[in-house]
């Protein structure tokens, strides 16, 4: 029988608490051994080890380790060293997406006035975004009475006058009314304001915004003037 004990004993020395408690050699224990299993599972020991001591820096039965204070508020610092990193960069990569919309449209705006101006030459009266013919290759707006096109984002205003045409693309956050409540930046087409030959000048307002300063620096490699200034 004394060695029978101790084949149990020295098999549960190797059989995690949950283990022992599943299976029939934890019926075979004696009272103190199941106790001390019991005990080791609740502290969350990897192994029973039976009829030794359990750690001093084990957890006192029944009570579950929990975190300190200086580890939680490390925890927060780090979160929060993350979020003004990433929160920032976050931003300018959606700014980016956004700006997309604009390039595209205001490439399609370009190419309408040099069609305009191919037929037409420079009008002797006023001309608007309508008179272009764009409306149906804009993209992700729609026009207003006075030739404005708005998009969720933008609003976009060409006109052609004697010697010059402009176009202009405002990034702007709207009201439900569709009034401009802030503008970030201004992106600007213009033929005979800056250069005098044919060819468009591009300029990018930054409207005194950091995001439109990262904006318009991004946009000098595609040959826009950076203007750290109002429209």
């Amino acid at each position: 029988m004394q060695n029978k004990n101790e084949v149990i004993k020295a098999a549960a020395c190797f059989i995690s608490p949950v283990e022992v408690n599943r299976s029939p050699l934890y019926l075979f224990l004696p009272r103190p051994w199941r106790e001390r299993m019991g005990e080791a599972q609740v502290r969350g020991l990897p192994f029973a080890v039976v009829g030794q001591a359990l750690p001093d820096n084990a957890p006192a039965k029944g009570h579950l380790a929990a975190f300190t204070l200086i580890e939680l508020l490390v925890v927060v610092l780090i979160i929060g060293i993350l979020a003004a990193v990433a929160v920032p960069q976050y931003q300018k990569a959606v700014e980016k997406s956004r700006l997309t919309e604009a390039l595209t449209n205001m490439k399609t705006l370009q190419n309408s006035m040099d069609v305009f101006l191919l037929e037409n030459g420079f009008p002797q009266t006023d001309v608007t975004l309508e008179d272009l013919d764009a409306t149906g290759t804009l993209q992700g707006g729609f026009f207003v009475e006075d030739g404005t096109y708005f998009t969720k984002n933008f609003i976009y205003e060409c006109s052609c006058s004697s010697s010059t045409c402009i176009c202009e693309s405002d990034r702007s956050r709207l009201d439900e009314d569709m009034n401009s409540i802030e503008d970030y930046y201004s992106l600007i087409l213009s033929k005979g304001m800056i250069d005098t030959t044919d060819k468009w000048a591009k300029q990018c307002f930054t409207q005194f915004t950091d995001i439109g300063r990262y904006i318009c620096r991004s946009l000098e490699n595609q040959g826009f003037i950076y203007v750290d200034n109002e429209v």
